[in-house]
C-alpha cells in the first residue's frame, strides 16, 4: 500500500511540474498555416516545442509572442546548443516582461504624471 501511494504521489507531482526540458527549434523553411489550428512559421522563429506526433507535426509556441499551433517537422531543426537555448528563453522572457499589461498601465501612470 505505501508503494501506491508514493506512485500515486509521484504522479502528482509530475503533472504539477512537467519536465523542464522543453525541446526549442528554429524555423528554417516557410510554413504558411493552413488551419486554424497550425502556426505559420517564419525562418528564424524560435519555438518550444509542447507536443510531437508520430505523423511528423509538432505543436508548439513560438517565443516571440507565443502564439501556438501545429507545424510539420520538416520546417524546423532542434536546437541542441545549451548556450543558445539560454538565450532564447532569456529573450522571451524580455518579450514577456515587456508585453505584459500591467507594464502599460504603469507606463501610461508615468505618462499622465509628467
Amino acid at each position: 500500500n505505501q508503494v501506491s501511494v508514493c506512485r500515486s504521489d509521484l504522479h502528482r507531482w509530475m503533472a504539477v511540474f512537467p519536465s523542464v526540458y522543453c525541446p526549442q527549434v528554429q524555423c528554417i523553411q516557410q510554413y504558411a498555416a493552413k488551419q486554424a489550428d497550425e502556426l505559420s512559421l517564419e525562418p528564424w522563429d524560435i519555438i518550444n516545442i509542447i507536443r510531437k506526433t508520430n505523423e511528423g507535426w509538432y505543436e508548439g509556441m513560438r517565443l516571440s509572442d507565443r502564439a501556438r499551433g501545429w507545424f510539420p517537422q520538416e520546417s524546423v531543426v532542434e536546437v541542441t546548443n545549451e548556450h543558445q537555448r539560454r538565450r532564447n528563453l532569456r529573450e522571451q522572457y524580455r518579450i514577456n516582461m515587456a508585453t505584459r499589461p500591467d507594464n502599460h498601465k504603469e507606463e501610461t501612470k508615468l505618462n499622465k504624471n509628467s
